[in-house]
């Protein structure tokens, strides 16, 4: 793992222990826009379609507001291979859920981002429904699941 990439840990790991309802927006959107910009930079180093479809649009980065961070069309995800991370460092490919003959999205996903999704999903049920383990029943079908 890389300086950078361990900075990149340790940074979002401090943004999520805290609860999400309880800091002020401005202070939020600061470490945010900081998290947002070694993202943006880690996909512009790691993935040539990413860095094909934004270098010209939004060349000069890092950005100095949320508004001005980098966003791409869903669609993108359906026809590129948007993925930062080396093949053998996926661990699942989250894809959409289309309806029957539509393409859908893929998003590789390796180890580190997919336990920092589980821990952001944790800390805001936890403001949500409180610290305790409540029962609860999710029902979905097989093919949501065939890549788990």
């Amino acid at each position: 793992m890389t300086i950078e990439r361990e900075q990149l840990e340790q940074d979002v790991t401090r943004f999520l222990h805290r609860d999400p309802f309880s800091v002020p927006f401005y202070e939020k959107d600061s470490d945010f826009l900081g998290i947002i910009n070694h993202l943006t930079r880690h996909h512009l180093l790691n993935c040539a379609s990413y860095k094909r479809v934004v270098e010209p649009i939004f060349g000069n980065l890092p950005a100095s507001a949320l508004s001005e961070t980098p966003f791409i069309p869903v669609q993108l995800f359906k026809t590129l291979n948007l993925s930062s991370v080396p093949p053998g460092d996926v661990i699942k490919t989250m894809t959409s859920s289309g309806t029957t003959g539509q393409v859908v999205s893929k998003i590789a996903l390796d180890r580190s981002t997919s336990s920092g999704q589980t821990r952001a999903l944790t800390q805001i049920m936890k403001s949500l429904l409180g610290p305790t383990r409540v029962p609860m029943l999710i029902i979905d079908t097989s093919e949501v699941i065939s890549d788990r």
